[in-house]
This record gives C-alpha cells, sequence and structure tokens, in this order.
C-alpha cells in the first residue's frame, strides 16, 4: 500500500468546487428557461382571451320589421362595443350574417 496515493484534502476541495460552480450554472439555465417559458404560455393566454372575448355587445332592443304578408323583412339588431375592446371591422368583407330558422 505505500506505492498508492490517496486523495489529498485540496483536491477534493477543488473538485467539490467545480462540481458547485457546474451545478449552479445547469440551475441558473433551467431556472431560466423555466421564466422564459412561464412569460411565453402567459403571452399566448392573453392572445387567446383577447381573441375569444366578444368585442360586441347588443345594445337595446332586438327588433323584426314584417311586411304585409308577415315575413320578417329585415332585423335591427343594436350593437355597441365592449368596454375596453378595440373597434371592429364590420365592412361587408369581413362580416358574414347567418340566420338560422327553426
Amino acid at each position: 500500500m505505500a506505492g498508492k496515493k490517496g486523495i489529498v484534502g485540496i483536491e477534493a476541495a477543488i473538485v467539490l468546487i467545480a462540481f458547485v460552480i457546474v451545478a449552479a450554472a445547469l440551475a441558473f439555465v433551467v431556472l431560466n428557461m423555466g421564466m422564459f417559458t412561464t412569460q411565453k404560455s402567459k403571452e399566448v393566454m392573453n392572445q387567446a382571451l383577447n381573441e375569444a372575448s366578444s368585442a360586441l355587445e347588443v345594445d337595446g332592443s332586438v327588433m323584426a320589421y314584417v311586411n304585409d304578408t308577415g315575413f320578417v323583412r329585415a332585423i335591427y339588431i343594436p350593437l355597441k362595443i365592449s368596454p375596453g375592446q378595440q373597434a371592429v371591422d364590420l365592412s361587408n368583407d369581413k362580416v358574414d350574417v347567418v340566420i338560422r330558422l327553426p
């Protein structure tokens, strides 16, 4: 056993310090990626909520005008923009009106 050397205290300390530095760097990378993912998912959720929330509300009574034979000639639906929402483009090429009859 005289020819074998054991690990000295200073060598163990150097190895331990190297492990701590590597672990700290990996922990920083993991935490940074977690924060980035959290921020990105928050942005996606906010965007989805903005797209899903309705920008228009019915503002008053819905009225239907009928002709002499009793058929509906026109339907009047007063709309307003919901509080905190952006303006809505209601031009003919952007909006489809669908009527479902029973």
